[in-house]
This record gives C-alpha cells, structure tokens and sequence, in this order.
C-alpha cells in the first residue's frame, strides 16, 4: 500500500482523531470532561464534513465543466411552430 504523504489536511485530521480519542477515553470521569469528548467530537466531524463538502464541491464543478465541453449541439428543427 502506498505510503500517504502529510499534507496540513492529513494532518489536521489526524489532531483532531487523536484529540477525540483521547477525550473519548475520559468522557465518563465527570461533566467536564465528557462536555470536552462533545466539543472534540464537533470539531472533528465539522472539520470532516468540511473537506468531504469540499471534495464533493469541487468534483460536482468538474463533472459540469466536462460536461460542458463533451454537450452535443442543440440543432433547431426546421419548419417547428416557434
């Protein structure tokens, strides 16, 4: 498998997993540190759905460019009422 290069999303991520895992292991321990599990939680999943809304984003705008440029012409029919 090939070996992922750490860019500064990776390794967000990868801060923000860490971050929620450890919370994760003392979320029961008191109110306090439970309310610390639901913020990492928050910030990492809002961070996640960021980058998967930008991926999406970005892919939906390159499909519509493709489509674009491969569209067949419309012709206009002759002799169709107008």
């Amino acid at each position: 498998m090939e070996k992922l290069s750490p860019t500064p999303k990776r390794q967000k991520t990868g801060r923000l997993m860490v971050s929620l895992q450890e919370a994760l292991k003392h979320k029961d321990e008191s109110a306090h540190t439970g309310r610390e599990h639901v913020a990492a939680y928050v910030d990492y999943t809002h961070y996640v759905e960021r980058l998967q809304m930008s991926v999406a984003g970005r892919a939906a705008h390159q499909g519509e460019a493709a489509h674009k440029k491969h569209a067949t012409p419309k012709h206009k029919l002759s002799g169709a009422a107008t």
